[in-house]
């Protein structure tokens, strides 16, 4: 009796090892950083998060995870971040098509998490929201000053829907939709083994890396406004980009590289959200949905820059009396932006 229990088990075991085997055992297709529960292989690390200036836009083939992709990924609750949402930007093509039934998986690693305002995640690849997840709290907040010692490391996992890929050019895009900063420690997309990630094509690819928008409502030439602040990339051989909002187009002047620029939204009396469609020629790259909250007259407060002509002051130096107007807006953020021109109809 025992030896035919062995014997059925040895072949249950076999069975599935065949299996695994027919089936395919997911490779990376896509990896950046190591698999080691360190930060050291990214740009800023292991403590200069205060040297952090930008989101993080990994194109294939070009960047590295030293030069061009954070260690930290900072969130709403940052002040030293600018107190808003961050999307980082992965650009790649694939080597051949993804079956649309076909699913691969994204694997965010991560080292640590703020102790008290513990990030929410958001995923989307082309413009597809794919799912938020959230961190847990950790133990204490020393790991984004390098000390990794009570660091607690979580794992998430998105999948990515074949119907939602193409061949030549994806951008997949995280978002910190709401908490403070995380700590990287390897992202990788796993599939087949057949199936590996290329370089986009060159001076083919554009995109929406983040955007917020103002509550304050701004006096323009067509009417009151509330300005929304974007941060888009163009490797295009076309400086022209156009961004569309309902029946509206707007068009920005963008040379290769990155631009912050000003979109003026209709005032809206409650919170909406907004769908932007990035458009290059007659080609149309991507939708980005972001959340208008409702607009509020200014207010003197508004005009107040508690830092104007304190650059050389140390006893205004933050967190002294730097920011004694809690809704001032903040001097650390983006000083130069192109305004956009609306297109005639």
């Amino acid at each position: 009796m025992k030896q035919r229990v062995l014997s059925s088990a040895v072949v249950l075991f076999l069975t599935l090892f065949n299996l695994q085997i027919i089936a395919g055992t997911p490779e990376p297709v896509l990896s950046i950083g190591e698999a080691d529960n360190d930060t050291r292989e990214f740009l800023h690390a292991p403590d200069h998060y205060d040297q952090f200036n930008e989101d993080s836009l990994f194109s294939l083939g070009r960047s590295s995870s030293g030069s061009d992709w954070s260690y930290v990924h900072p969130g709403p609750e940052d002040k030293w971040a600018g107190s808003r949402e961050h999307t980082f930007s992965i650009v790649f093509g694939l080597n051949k098509a993804v079956a649309k039934e076909e699913t691969l998986r994204l694997l965010i690693d991560t080292v640590d998490a703020h102790h008290i305002h513990p990030p929410s995640i958001q995923v989307s690849v082309n413009g597809q929201t794919l799912g938020t997840s959230s961190l847990s709290k950790s133990e204490d907040d020393e790991s984004v000053k390098g000390d990794l010692s009570h660091a607690e490391e979580h794992i998430l996992t998105f999948d990515l829907p074949g119907n939602a890929l193409n061949e030549q050019l994806n951008c997949l895009q995280i978002t910190n939709i709401s908490g403070s900063w995380f700590l990287y420690d390897h992202l990788s997309i796993q599939g087949p083994a057949s199936l590996s990630a290329t370089s986009p094509p060159k001076n083919e690819f554009a995109g929406i890396m983040s955007a917020s928008v103002d509550p304050r409502i701004l006096s323009s030439k067509n009417g009151p406004v509330q300005n929304a602040t974007l941060q888009l990339f163009n490797h295009t051989n076309n400086s022209t980009l156009r961004i569309r909002v309902a029946n509206r187009a707007h068009t920005f002047k963008i040379e290769n590289g990155r631009k912050t620029v000003n979109l003026p939204l209709p005032v809206s009396n409650r919170k909406r959200t907004v769908k932007l469609h990035l458009i290059n020629g007659d080609r149309h790259i991507q939708t980005r949905t972001i959340t208008q909250p409702p607009g509020r007259e200014m207010r003197p407060v508004d005009w107040v820059d508690p830092l104007a002509g304190t650059g050389q002051s140390r006893w205004m130096l933050f967190p002294g009396s730097a920011r004694p107007f809690p809704e001032c807006p903040d001097p650390s953020g983006p000083r130069s932006s192109v305004s956009g021109t609306e297109d005639k109809a």
